[in-house]
């Protein structure tokens, strides 16, 4: 979406609250995640008073429709209506999914939509509160936004000569460029098995 002065006015779909503010007296400045536009800044004009219906629907992880207009960088909210529940969360699970947030708001750019990365997004909160679903969600939320980023890992492959990864070996994966036998002497990388890159490239980390 362009940024320019002309009025645009977006329907309803599907986004996420990723981080709000108080702004001014009775209004909230929200940081969302589109499924259609990606990350975008919005004013929710009056939607602390005490009879908004804004006022406790516009929180984090709750599937939400929103539609907006404006111009500019920041767009004003025009409609929000719930589209489900908010995951279970509490504690340790609550700690993950702010850690999702936090991933998107610092390395997501603006109005970039990566519908892959939103599906993701929407998998790993269904995810959390399953013990044994967590922790694979998370490294495969990690994987796609890399990707998504421009920076996909080498997974099936050793860097060095093409050959395929080895399941029963033991690899050392550096970070700019991918697995090896051996790292070279001065290189920054860690320990990894082949099991667990064959995992990963298979979308099934364990």
């Amino acid at each position: 979406m362009g940024t320019g002065n002309s009025r645009v006015h977006v329907d309803l779909h599907a986004c996420f609250v990723l981080h709000r503010h108080p702004y001014r007296e009775t209004s909230l400045l929200l940081e969302l995640y589109s499924a259609v536009h990606g990350r975008l800044p919005l004013v929710a004009r009056g939607a602390r008073r005490p009879r908004s219906p804004w006022r406790t629907l516009l929180e984090p992880f709750r599937p939400l429709q929103i539609a907006w207009s404006g111009r500019g960088e920041v767009g004003t909210l025009v409609a929000a209506e719930p589209e489900g529940l908010a995951p279970a969360l509490h504690g340790h699970t609550l700690a993950c999914a702010f850690y999702l947030n936090e991933l998107l708001l610092r390395l997501l750019p603006r109005h970039d939509p990566a519908p892959e990365l939103f599906a993701r997004y929407q998998d790993t909160l269904a995810a959390l509160p399953d013990p044994a679903r967590e922790q694979p969600a998370l490294r495969l939320f990690e994987l796609t936004l890399l990707e998504s980023l421009g920076y996909g890992l080498c997974l099936d492959r050793e860097i060095a000569d093409g050959a395929a990864i080895d399941a029963g070996v033991v690899y050392r994966y550096c970070a700019d460029a991918g697995p090896r036998r051996q790292a070279p002497t001065g290189t920054s990388s860690v320990e990894v098995s082949g099991a667990t890159l064959l995992a990963l490239a298979r979308g099934r980390p364990e």
